[in-house]
């Protein structure tokens, strides 16, 4: 009856009302493309890279959300399966597999595209980057000469550093990988031997792994908590859509929605917190009549709701399809994701007026000093100025992007500000201060260098 239901939905749905829902709808770009990722900055625009198939040489593209509309610009020839993540200063760092099926890394400097030849090898699916608190970047991606090996990478500003995790022989069909709270990584993947997925993190020393079982879960996304647990988006045997939650010693499965019935369902789910730490979910579900359509997924304290986003225009049969979604820093949900017609589109629930707001203010007036003196032995003063009232986050790192300690976390008023770091129990050395600031328009980061001498 459910599933009856939602078919319905699908069909009546955009003539009742265009959709009477609080989303807006634009596009990237109307070329035949494929294959998008996502990301948002700290000052709350959202930044894509995507697969563009409409002409040859097929390229990867970059588009940047202004107030007048997106910005496309072509990074390199390519084949595909590219991700994307931004620095400190809001600049772009995409990954992609170029015409070789080599895997490369491009950052957009002196007004142009430079891209980096990262691995030779064969690259044979998803990649993912992200850019820890210290700018450093970190790729993972399946690939190898001859077998399906999971690789890491890491790049420390010098050199890349490229080591195998798992040489189990993986699809990579769920490859995602985040960041915790002391820069370690956390990796999900799909595992085509034992055909389910496998979940690994980096404890400080070596890797840790969870093996599920043969054919128990598949595909799906990753996440974590505000206690740096692991959160994992997938389709169970029974093909519900759940979620999985670890709490320390075992792996909960709640589920989302019971209705899909297919379990390609799940190989389109992505999913984030908001700004209360509640998970959204965005996921295409398949009328099957292998047409699928954009829905979302949220707990408003009383149980699941699964509601649609776009049952206009069905998504991409394309294999790598997911969906993706962020939440900006005034809650709004965005959703990048491409269409059966080869378009890029954008689905959110900020208002034009908002975006603009947020695109072309930012945070302003927010600033992050150089701490004096520096070098220093025994303390220093680390000065800021809030253009706000905001809420602050001032943390120190080690030189391996380790988070020691949190200084500040409190809201406070707009003016000039100044934290007195006391440095006894610290060795010389090399350490970084790391600053979030989270006013009305969005979220200022900034990172500075320390040198300590004793």
């Amino acid at each position: 009856m459910k599933y009856l239901y939602r078919v319905l939905l699908i069909w009546i749905l955009p003539v009742l009302t265009l959709y009477g829902q609080k989303w807006h709808f634009d596009y990237v770009d109307t070329a035949r493309s494929e294959q998008s990722a996502m990301t948002i900055d700290h000052a709350g625009k959202i930044h894509v890279t995507y697969y563009k198939t409409e002409g040859w040489p097929w390229m990867t593209n970059y588009a940047v959300q202004s107030a007048d509309g997106w910005n496309v610009q072509q990074v390199a020839a390519s084949n595909g399966n590219q991700s994307i993540a931004v620095d400190s200063e809001n600049k772009p760092h995409i990954v992609f597999i170029g015409m070789d099926y080599h895997l490369y890394y491009a950052t957009y400097q002196d007004d142009q595209w430079q891209t980096t030849l990262i691995d030779s090898n064969d690259i044979f699916s998803d990649n993912c980057i992200q850019l820890d608190a210290l700018d450093r970047v970190h790729i993972t991606y399946v690939g190898g000469t001859g077998n399906h090996y999971l690789k890491y990478a890491l790049f420390d500003g010098s050199i890349w550093k490229i080591e195998i995790v798992d040489t189990a022989g993986m699809l990579g069909d769920a490859n995602v990988l985040v960041l915790d709270s002391q820069n370690r990584p956390h990796i999900l993947y799909g595992d085509g031997k034992h055909n389910t997925i496998k979940y690994c993190y980096w404890d400080g020393s070596v890797w840790q792994f969870t093996q599920f079982e043969m054919n128990q879960y598949h595909h799906g996304w990753l996440n974590l908590d505000q206690n740096d647990q692991p959160v994992l988006c997938v389709t169970n045997h029974g093909h519900d859509l759940v979620l999985l939650h670890f709490d320390g010693s075992q792996w909960n499965e709640e589920v989302v929605d019971p209705a899909p019935p297919t379990a390609e369902t799940g190989k389109w789910s992505c999913f984030c917190f908001d700004q209360s730490g509640n998970p959204v979910l965005s996921f295409g579900w398949t009328d099957n009549w292998w047409n699928y359509f954009l829905y979302y997924g949220y707990n408003d304290g009383s149980g699941w709701k699964i509601e649609p986003v776009d049952t206009m225009e069905a998504l991409t049969s394309n294999n790598v399809k997911t969906p993706k979604i962020v939440v900006d820093g005034q809650n709004d949900l965005h959703i990048i994701y491409a269409t059966k017609n080869g378009a890029i589109k954008h689905a959110t629930t900020a208002t034009g007026t908002g975006l603009a707001e947020r695109t072309q203010n930012g945070p302003v007036d927010f600033r992050l000093f150089q701490n004096y003196p520096n070098p220093f032995n025994a303390q220093t003063t680390i000065k800021y100025s809030l253009g706000q009232r905001a809420t602050v986050r001032l943390a120190l790192f080690n030189n391996r992007g380790q988070k020691l300690k949190e200084l500040i976390h409190q809201t406070q008023p707009a003016g000039e500000h100044s934290f007195n770091l006391q440095a006894m129990d610290l060795s010389s050395g090399v350490y970084f201060y790391r600053m979030i600031i989270s006013g009305r328009n969005g979220q200022y980061v900034q990172t500075r260098k320390m040198l300590l001498i004793k």
